[in-house]
């Protein structure tokens, strides 16, 4: 107690996944989409690949009782779940659209390892960060493409990802 005593959770592994997911998607405005008990879920559009889909980055948060359509820059947001979506194109209203450059360099190109496998999704173990990452499929036949390793960023613009803390 010499030097004081810590306040919170105090995750300095988190705080890097947190700037580097900011960094690599250009930090983008979330527009907070609903309240799910004690869960805040916030969304940004990425590009639509077709008239009836759409990309999606979909976080969830500690619930922050802030009003429907509240704009915060992800920076600001320290989830719990960050997730990469192919979904329906008019999902969700109303929400800012992202503009980013995918590039394959720096932390995020940190090993990723298959641990698990189900009917509709597999689930990776990252080296470097406590983090899981779930690649969902609605086909067996998608599922068995996935490969045994990989990496955070290919992991993430497959656009079917699910982040979780380990």
């Amino acid at each position: 107690m010499n030097y004081g005593e810590l306040i919170g959770d105090f995750k300095p592994e988190r705080d890097d996944i947190y700037d580097n997911f900011c960094g690599y998607f250009n930090n983008p405005t979330m527009t907070k989409i609903k309240d799910i008990e004690n869960i805040s879920m916030y969304g940004v559009k990425a590009y639509c690949l077709t008239s009836n889909t759409c990309r999606y980055i979909v976080i969830f948060i500690k619930n922050d009782n802030l009003s429907i359509g509240v704009k915060k820059r992800l920076t600001e947001l320290k989830w719990e779940s960050f997730q990469t979506r192919t979904l329906d194109s008019n999902i969700f209203k109303n929400i800012e659209t992202l503009s980013y450059i995918p590039e394959e360099k720096g932390p995020l190109l940190s090993k990723i390892h298959k641990k698990k496998m189900d009917d509709k999704s597999c689930t990776y173990q990252c080296e470097d960060y406590p983090l899981l990452i779930t690649l969902l499929t609605d086909n067996k036949k998608n599922l068995d493409s996935y490969q045994s390793s990989g990496n955070i960023i290919l992991a993430l613009e497959t656009w079917a990802t699910i982040c979780t803390w380990n």
